[in-house]
């Protein structure tokens, strides 16, 4: 982006905490000092835990006891620590069932808007009259289960999974529930991220170029049909439709919203 605009997948969950708080491992393992605020354990089993946003304490190469040896020190301006965990060199969902515990979640995520675009040219188009190829957008968003203070309060994070399906007033499916993305298992490679997410899309206090925007909320627009959707061929032809776009969690919280579109070709 002319912006100066830098886009991938967030390699892990980013867990609040104070300045110069001390940051224990998670399990046992051997130490690598991979930069000046980053320190991977790796365990005997081949799961490696990393650590972003410290002042590295412990040394390269050493054994590190879960819970026990102090890793190192938030950052300062960090206000937080990123958490990541890679099986065999690939990250994974830190918050998967049988990963990181305890963790409680009863929030709903939300979809909060579902957008239609020309595939062509990328203009939006009324639902009213829906025509040709077109791209579905949905803005969803979550909650943090638990209460945050300070500077990170409020801000969102993506939904685990999200789906859509579309179908006749009736009921009567035209295109059954399809999985647009699914960040429950490993996280999807770089190159993937555009076949994810749409134009528009931007982290909690984003940086651009030169700008930040503190305290300012991300905004996290899916892609539903990265390849597009021929109206034209769909099963009912010419007809209103109800589309349907579901949010869920990692523990399996959803919500739903639909926007009833007009196809006219």
């Amino acid at each position: 982006m002319s912006a100066g605009g830098s886009f991938s997948f967030h390699s892990g969950i980013d867990i609040v905490a104070a300045p110069g708080q001390p940051v224990y491992p998670v399990r046992s393992g051997k130490v690598r000092v991979v930069s000046g605020n980053e320190v991977a354990v790796d365990s005997p089993d081949g799961v490696t835990f990393v650590y972003w946003h410290i002042r590295p304490a412990a040394n390269d190469g050493s054994e590190a006891l879960a819970q026990h040896t102090i890793l190192g020190h938030v950052l300062r301006r960090a206000g937080h620590l990123h958490f990541g965990e890679s099986e065999h060199g690939s990250f994974v969902n830190p918050l998967a069932a049988g990963h990181l515990r305890p963790y409680v979640d009863k929030a709903r995520p939300r979809v909060r808007a579902i957008t239609l675009r020309q595939a062509s040219s990328g203009a939006e188009i009324s639902p009213l009259s829906v025509h040709g190829r077109i791209k579905i957008l949905a803005d969803a968003f979550d909650q943090p289960s638990s209460g945050i203070s300070g500077a990170w309060a409020g801000l969102p994070v993506t939904p685990a999974v999200v789906e859509w399906r579309l179908e006749r007033l009736s009921g009567a499916v035209a295109i059954p529930e399809t999985t647009a993305i699914d960040f429950r298992g490993a996280l999807l490679p770089r190159a993937a991220f555009w076949n994810v997410y749409a134009r528009g899309t931007y982290q909690n206090m984003p940086v651009f170029g030169t700008r930040l925007g503190y305290l300012q909320p991300g905004r996290y627009l899916f892609n539903l049909t990265p390849k597009g959707l021929d109206t034209r061929h769909l099963r009912f032809g010419n007809d209103v439709y109800n589309l349907v776009v579901k949010a869920t969690d990692i523990r399996g919280n959803s919500s739903t919203l639909t926007e009833r579109i007009t196809v006219q070709n």
